[in-house]
């Protein structure tokens, strides 16, 4: 999927009609969707620099720095970055992804439940349609990679939002492999997962490292598509675990 740059997206924002606080907020949605890393923000001071380089007047970062902490659709800010609340993304996808060249969900035939992360972060979605392309194209080891890799990040995302990142880190600081990351996830089982859920995490770390790293081993339909009921429950209950409001 093609994806305009964050520039992009502002110039095609209106220019009159609009103010200051709406087009900041169009910044944060944007970082939040289509942003590099995970919680995706910014300062104020960065995103009157994304409204000046996109062509827009540059806002006095005082006035919104103040705008955007009285405004309920962000997060209250973390070091001074602002976020934008998943409810509120949800709400503006409708308004913006049209803006966007192509949709966000493109696959014809979908492996992994496209609708249950279209209020995700930009990651998880791209790591979405990713995997359902591969399926799609018969790309059966591709899928199997991009599926271990959205597990792994659901359960990181999950340890980050309750501050427990530190338990699935190694001595270096790095986070674990997946197979260190179920190991920790098993044996504390700090938010009760089901064991179907844990036996599903496990088939597709299997799945994952066989495509990613036997050279003898390549997935066949047969390998993925029995897999798809009971990956789909094993999601809800990660996203729900992440999201308890969704």
């Amino acid at each position: 999927m093609a994806v305009l740059s964050l520039s992009a997206f502002l110039r095609l924002l209106p220019s009159t009609g609009i103010t200051e606080l709406e087009r900041a907020v169009a910044v944060l949605w944007w970082r939040l969707r289509f942003g590099d890393g995970p919680h995706e923000g910014a300062s104020a001071g960065q995103i009157a620099d994304d409204l000046a380089t996109a062509g827009h007047a540059r806002p006095h970062v005082s006035r919104l720095r103040t705008n955007l902490g009285k405004d309920r659709r962000t997060n209250q800010p973390k070091k001074g970055v602002f976020r934008l609340s998943t409810v509120e993304a949800g709400r503006l996808d409708q308004e913006y992804l049209q803006l966007l060249d192509e949709p966000l969900e493109s696959a014809g035939t979908e492996f992994l439940p496209g609708s249950l992360f279209s209020a995700s972060r930009g990651y998880m979605q791209k790591t979405v349609v990713q995997a359902n392309l591969s399926f799609e194209h018969r790309l059966f080891d591709c899928c199997a990679v991009m599926t271990r890799r959205l597990l792994e990040t659901l359960l990181i995302d999950l340890y980050e939002l309750h501050g427990k990142q530190d338990e699935l880190k190694g001595q270096d600081g790095h986070y674990l492999m997946f197979s260190g990351l179920l190991g920790v996830v098993e044996s504390a089982n700090a938010f009760h997962l089901g064991r179907a859920t844990l036996d599903t995490l496990k088939k597709f770390k299997r799945l994952g490292d066989l495509s990613a790293h036997n050279r003898r081993y390549n997935a066949r339909r047969d390998d993925l598509a029995p897999l798809a009921a009971e990956l789909r429950v094993a999601l809800e209950d990660l996203l729900h675990l992440c999201n308890p409001g969704r």
